[in-house]
């Protein structure tokens, strides 16, 4: 456990001194699929349900780091889903949106700002059987934040909780003055 704190410990330290992202263009349905099969073994009573829109979408980032947030997101769900988890990628009005949601016992509104705190842990997750370190969250912010983006919280249509990672078009992300 030590190991793996340290370890992630120094990849959140080495993206916050990162200031050149690869500027990948990838298509967001082998993107999908990638997060996917990069993840543990889920619990046979969870279903997930993938949505790509279109499925040709091609998205434009650093592809290594934006699935290590996809895929922190997907962990997240996989520990408190309850039977169901929805994975989406989807072209937006600004650029593309990454959605994880799930139907576990969702993020109090008071508690939705300080998740994404190194650290931090809700009281329900301080149980050490759920594992992590509260740092998962605080990669997925800065992940997006390096892409200009933001992550947002809230509740699910399946009634958990509802992350969505909102990215720029490429020209935002390598022009941010534009």
């Amino acid at each position: 456990e030590l190991n793996a704190l340290v370890s992630e410990l120094l990849n959140l330290a080495k993206m916050e001194q990162q200031h050149d992202l690869r500027c990948d263009r990838f298509v967001a349905e082998e993107f999908a699929m990638a997060c996917i099969q990069s993840l543990p073994p889920m619990r046979q009573e969870l279903q997930l349900g993938t949505i790509i829109e279109p499925a040709s979408l091609v998205i434009s980032g650093d592809q290594r780091l934006l699935a290590r947030a996809a895929q922190n997101l997907l962990k997240n769900a996989m520990k408190y889903a309850s039977k169901s988890i929805h994975f989406e990628v989807r072209a937006s009005k600004e650029g593309f949106q990454i959605i994880v949601e799930d139907d576990g016992l969702g993020i109090p509104e008071s508690e939705r700002n300080n998740v994404f705190e190194a650290f931090y842990r809700l009281d329900r997750s301080r149980d050490r059987n759920s594992g992590g370190f509260g740092l998962g969250l605080a990669i997925v912010r800065q992940i997006v934040e390096m892409h200009n983006g933001k992550v947002e919280v809230g509740v699910a249509k399946l009634g958990g909780a509802r992350f969505c990672m909102c990215l720029p078009h490429a020209n935002v992300l390598n022009n941010p003055s534009d």
